[in-house]
């Protein structure tokens, strides 16, 4: 599970497994975006191929593309920074071998980037890092936000004029959070589409380890509907069950809903 706190201030907690294990109490105090950069810097220099190829057999992603996400090692744990729309590091996500997740204490919510992202015309917004890692191995190119309602502001600033495509975790707030994303990004980009993962598998990275092919992906985005053709009853019904009466006053306001 991981724990944390969105862009509101709100803590967050979210089951990988659907267990009720608490996630351990494995925090380092970090002050300032500064020192968080010095961390990641030394979580890099730390990390060993073989640490990363564990990873990697662990997740059942590429080790390139946990490099691209510039993955490093802490204190037993796997590490990666989390990005602004800046490009600042402004946050470290620490992830361990029994599956738990935590925030490094001082931490602000943030995106998860990897390399040679700047240039593209078209990206894929995933949930949580080892997503993006997953879809980052078909050859995509890929962000990954923290939680389903996290970053959405970030989003739209990486995803501004470009075609994007979000991938959602299967479940009620998986659906909503990334229901809301595409309502906030299909007017400054220039096409949006939601990917569900097929019926019986939780995320899109359980579907890769599955067999699901580069192929086969870019086959579901392209037939999926543009969401800007969507019904607008769908976006305000979308805003309206997440609970969130600003978002429902921003999409009406904005001339969204």
């Amino acid at each position: 599970m991981s724990h944390g706190s969105n862009d509101a201030g709100e803590y967050w907690i979210h089951s990988l497994d659907g267990s009720q294990v608490p996630p351990p109490p494995r925090c380092t105090r970090v002050v300032c975006s500064v020192e968080m950069e010095n961390l990641i810097r030394e979580a890099r220099r730390n990390i060993s191929g073989s640490e990363v190829k564990n990873l990697s057999r662990l997740w059942g992603v590429s080790a390139s593309t946990l490099y691209r996400l510039q993955v490093g090692r802490l204190h037993g744990s796997w590490v990666f920074p989390m990005r602004n729309e800046r490009g600042e590091i402004v946050g470290i996500r620490r992830c361990f071998a029994d599956g738990a997740k935590c925030c490094v204490r001082g931490s602000h919510l943030g995106l998860f980037v990897p390399d040679g992202i700047d240039s593209v015309n078209a990206i894929v917004i995933c949930e949580g890092e080892s997503d993006t890692a997953a879809v980052l191995s078909l050859g995509f190119d890929a962000i990954g936000r923290p939680g389903c309602r996290a970053c959405r502001r970030m989003c739209v600033e990486y995803a501004r004029g470009k075609h994007v495509a979000v991938i959602a975790d299967s479940g009620s707030p998986g659906t909503l959070g990334a229901e809301l994303l595409c309502c906030s990004l299909y007017i400054p980009t220039r096409s949006v589409r939601l990917i569900r993962p097929a019926d019986g598998f939780k995320d899109i990275r359980q579907e890769i380890n599955a067999g699901l092919t580069r192929e086969h992906l870019l086959h579901r985005i392209k037939d999926a509907r543009v969401w800007m053709r969507t019904s607008p009853v769908r976006r305000r019904s979308a805003a309206l069950h997440s609970g969130s009466a600003v978002e429902v006053a921003r999409c009406v306001s904005s001339g969204r809903m």
